[in-house]
């Protein structure tokens, strides 16, 4: 009778501890699941704004490239005049070239979503492996670009400018030194500016490609 008895209240703590394991893998599972869903929730979120920024990249990308395709043309123009005779050179034309070469159409990319991925470790969340790439792609891309612009702006800024005003005066909107107008000082500036345009045209390119075929990832993804 005892032995019934303690077979009983044994076979009662077994099944009492079947419950409380079946319970806690229940909860887990449960939170899990919850947490799997505010994920799946936020990659929904990052992948929309991403789209967003990405596609306003690519409006102006294209914006800039038309700027600076009309650039390069009036750059070109400029040099095609130094390699001809420098005696028929118009040191008063020459102001309307370092105007251009000033007018840099400087792209700054929508990267505040990609950036808030990588800093807060969320970059995971995206589960699609081939946009995670994309992007990194993307934004190395963009990086090239910044480099581009930096390497012109500083030399302008450094270089260029400290030396022109030296020899133009501004505020009367005059010539002060006319064979400085028609030195290879200025020559060398028109080319590197066409130069270091031109490289950023390809970069904006291959931004431009790959931005697009991001877009059509993650508007694939969205769509699931």
């Amino acid at each position: 009778m005892g032995s019934i008895k303690a077979r009983q209240k044994t076979l009662e703590y077994f099944i009492e501890f079947i419950l409380v394991i079946v319970g806690i893998s229940i909860a887990f599972w449960l939170s899990e699941l919850a947490e799997e869903k505010k994920k799946d929730k936020l990659e929904v979120q990052y992948l929309q704004d991403i789209l967003e920024d990405l596609q306003a990249d690519v409006e102006l990308i294209e914006y800039l490239t038309l700027l600076n395709q009309s650039k390069t043309t009036e750059l070109e123009r400029g040099v095609a005049m130094f390699q001809g005779d420098q005696r028929n050179i118009n040191a008063d034309s020459i102001p309307q070239y370092t105007q251009i070469i000033g007018n840099l159409n400087l792209f700054y990319p929508n990267n505040f979503t990609y950036i808030t991925l990588k800093q807060s470790g969320d970059f995971k969340i995206i589960k699609n492996h081939d946009i995670r790439k994309r992007l990194v792609q993307l934004y190395s891309s963009y990086e090239s670009i910044d480099f581009e612009q930096v390497n012109l702006t500083k030399a302008l800024d450094d270089h260029f400018y400290s030396e022109y005003f030296n020899n133009y005066d501004m505020i009367n909107d005059r010539i002060v030194n006319r064979e400085f107008m028609t030195s290879s000082y200025i020559s060398n500036f028109i080319a590197f500016s066409l130069s270091q345009t031109n490289s950023v045209l390809v970069f904006f390119e291959r931004s431009k490609t790959i931005a697009e075929q991001t877009i059509e990832l993650i508007e694939t993804e969205l769509k699931k």
